[in-house]
């Protein structure tokens, strides 16, 4: 009969071993994963690469760098769609939530339309009509200092008023 190993302190993806009993027909050793979790994970799994992580699917399907895209899903999944909202500059219906360039932490991602920056930072997002978006974005691009834009006075009464419909299941709902 073939000497069993101790897996013992050894590391297997994102799972270290805290304890490898040494019963005979033992399948099994707990195990401490890197997202926090301790795991009675199999031993053949493990030493065979079969089993890398304590098996917390949510924990460990994020992605390691937040994207572009990822980022702005982020956004989306917290405050909901755009149009839900009205743009902070003109006061007209949003269109997209826009980065404000006001994170330290900035992140940069070459598109092909040029650099695009984001932010982890939810809170760095604000909802903007098209218009007003390519206006901060081409500001940012070109290193201006951002004003915001005089909003006639008729405009301005034009959405004073305006009120956007709750929005249930995708799909617009008049009130009342």
């Amino acid at each position: 009969m073939r000497r069993r190993r101790n897996l013992t302190g050894q590391r297997f993806g994102a799972v270290v071993v805290l304890d490898d009993p040494a019963t005979p027909g033992g399948r099994t050793a707990l195990c401490w994963c890197d997202c926090g979790r301790v795991v009675e994970l199999y031993r053949d799994g493990l030493t065979t690469g079969r089993t890398l992580t304590c098996g917390d699917r949510w924990e460990h399907s994020r992605k390691p760098v937040v994207t572009y895209a990822d980022a702005h899903w982020r956004v989306k999944r917290e405050r909901g769609p755009a149009r839900a909202h009205l743009c902070v500059d003109c006061g007209r219906p949003a269109a997209h939530c826009s980065y404000d360039h006001t994170d330290p932490a900035e992140l940069v991602e070459p598109r092909y339309f040029g650099p695009a920056a984001y932010s982890l930072d939810v809170d760095c997002y604000e909802p903007r009509c098209a218009s007003c978006h390519a206006r901060v974005d081409r500001a940012w691009q070109s290193g201006r200092e951002l004003r915001k834009p005089a909003i006639p006075p008729v405009q301005e009464a034009l959405f004073a008023d305006q009120a956007i419909p709750p929005i249930v299941d995708g799909s617009p709902r008049k009130n009342g």
